[in-house]
């Protein structure tokens, strides 16, 4: 095993990590559909490539450009959801630990008010974080789907267009849900492992530190 992976902080650290760089790869195909989903240039009549649909060669349309903008102000609302996801995740892997053995509540009986606080101020900015970036993939997605619609390639548009968008959708709601309900619990909930985890005692580390 790698020495970045050799105690548990960082372990979940290499976890979180890895689950991040595949996301990024699905978020970049999941907004930015006018590039990555095959459809027709209006110009040429023939399939637009990846540089095309990103340099607008061969289609300034006003549509073009509004898609190809609303595609990219998706991306970054999105990425900004997982700038806070992964600095709200550092912080509770930092701060706090997982431990089956109790109930997510019992985090409110173990961690000081300073802990307590600094946990509601990032469960409210991840729930604002994920309604921003929510809303956005959804108009992403109408606008998107009329663009293509105009530059239809065949049953390959409709399909990439459902797929990818999928991938965002199903990511955002998943994430919109959590933070929705940790800002109201209080709940430290993971983002990123692949159970449902929930941070509920003190890291060892910070409990020591901060006798």
């Amino acid at each position: 095993m790698c020495d970045c992976c050799s105690d548990n902080d960082n372990k979940e650290r290499c976890r979180v990590t890895a689950a991040f760089v595949l996301e990024v790869y699905k978020v970049s195909m999941g907004t930015l559909l006018c590039v990555f989903v095959a459809h027709n240039c209006p110009d040429t009549d023939e399939e637009c490539s990846v540089v095309e649909s990103l340099t607008l060669k061969n289609n300034t349309s006003t549509l073009n450009v509004a898609t190809l903008g609303m595609n990219s102000s998706t991306l970054v609302f999105v990425f900004a959801l997982y700038v806070v996801e992964l600095a709200r995740e550092n912080w509770m892997i930092r701060t706090l630990d997982i431990d089956p053995e109790f109930p997510d509540a019992y985090l409110d009986d173990v961690a000081p008010p300073p802990v307590l606080h600094k946990l509601r101020a990032w469960n409210h900015r991840y729930w604002k974080s994920a309604l921003l970036a929510s809303v956005f993939a959804v108009a992403n997605v109408a606008v998107s789907a009329v663009f293509l619609f105009q530059n239809f390639r065949g049953s390959a548009t409709a399909t990439a267009c459902a797929s990818f968008a999928l991938l965002v959708l199903m990511k955002l709601y998943a994430s919109f849900q959590r933070a929705k309900r940790d800002n109201a619990e209080q709940r430290a909930r993971s983002a990123f492992m692949t159970e449902d985890c929930s941070f509920n005692v003190l890291d060892p580390d910070y409990a020591a530190a901060h006798k």
